[in-house]
């Protein structure tokens, strides 16, 4: 399946700008490679809130991307096509706008603590939301989300969690987890904890 192709704009001490189709920086875990999430699936509510849950949540526009580790900040703004059913088809010019900040609020070299927040907001035209409503329902006017977000670390448990919600008109759709972690010897085993909410 055709997934990614951007194009990364580097642009020294100030972020990068990435244009092309990809998924949009929205919601912690979504963001979180394979390799950094213990359990074989990404929670429920961020799988069921993921923009374009169709073609695995990738859309297409341009994301300024923003991570430093010395301050240590993490800031994106992104602009998609908002009304895709597959790429490069547009069913309007309506678009998706996407944001999500992230700082450490402690950051040592064994111990680090951080929060963050994600936003969302596109005027949907006819879009079917299969994770949300039915399948064959269609869905038009705003669709509005955010979450929040932490994850502590301290030398070897890992604790992280999120809560998300979409407002879509007048309907709601909201849930949260919380992962936990241990690793018992490097680069071999670890225990893990997850509790799931279901939107």
């Amino acid at each position: 399946m055709f997934q990614d192709a951007f194009v990364d704009i580097k642009m020294e001490n100030y972020g990068k700008i990435r244009i092309g189709r990809f998924v949009p920086v929205f919601m912690f875990q979504r963001m979180q490679p394979d390799y950094e999430i213990p359990v074989l699936e990404r929670a429920y509510v961020v799988n069921g809130l993921t923009h374009n849950e169709k073609q695995m949540a990738r859309q297409m526009g341009v994301n300024y991307i923003f991570d430093n580790d010395t301050l240590p900040l993490h800031f994106s703004l992104g602009i998609f096509n908002a009304n895709i059913d597959k790429p490069a088809h547009s069913k309007d010019n309506n678009l998706l706008y996407t944001s999500r900040i992230a700082y450490k609020i402690i950051n040592r070299e064994n111990i680090w603590w951080k929060v963050g927040s994600s936003l969302s907001y596109r005027k949907l035209n006819n879009l079917t939301l299969t994770t949300i409503y039915n399948f064959d329902t269609l869905i038009s006017g705003k669709d509005f989300r955010f979450g929040f977000e932490t994850q502590l670390h301290i030398k070897n448990f890992e604790f992280q969690t999120e809560y998300i919600k979409a407002q879509i008109n007048n309907d709601k759709a909201d849930g949260w987890y919380f992962l936990t972690n241990y690793l018992l010897m490097k680069n071999i085993k670890q225990l893990y904890l997850l509790k799931n909410t279901t939107i």
